[in-house]
């Protein structure tokens, strides 16, 4: 009788286990709408402005906007409260509006920057397990 009961108790742990899985699995994070991504000099620390910058944007491993231009960010103030936030500069930044309006399945946001004089190359990859910023006051999410 011990035997039955264990075998039962062990299914049912298992189950909610399987159950637990499947519904992390199941939550994802919703794609950013808006990033605003900070260029930096070859020194790793000054502000690049006047780069060009483009996007690759994936949805599903489905190419579906090839070279969006970035618009450069004249002022910071305009998105958050410099006050607030601690940002070391208030250039260099770039904005790129994805398309992504509360989509959760996969996507994929390549990022090349070139700077003046082509003196130097910025490459970044956002995706699903990827994304190495922060979310600001009005869900710019900020790299």
């Amino acid at each position: 009788m011990k035997k039955v009961y264990a075998i039962y108790m062990l299914i049912i742990i298992v189950i909610i286990l399987v159950a637990i899985e499947f519904k992390i699995h199941s939550i994802k994070s919703t794609a950013p709408q808006t990033i605003l991504i900070f260029i930096k000099d070859s020194d790793g620390v000054t502000p690049v402005t006047g780069a060009s910058c483009k996007a690759d944007i994936l949805k599903n491993n489905k190419l579906i906007i090839n070279d969006k231009e970035l618009n450069e960010i004249q002022s910071m103030f305009k998105y958050i409260n410099i006050k607030k936030w601690d940002i070391k500069e208030d250039r260099g930044y770039y904005e790129l509006k994805t398309g992504f309006e509360n989509y959760q399945g996969n996507f994929e946001i390549k990022i090349v920057c070139i700077s003046p004089q082509n003196r130097g190359v910025s490459y970044t990859i956002l995706n699903n397990t990827n994304l190495p910023c922060e979310v600001k006051d009005g869900g710019y999410l900020i790299c």
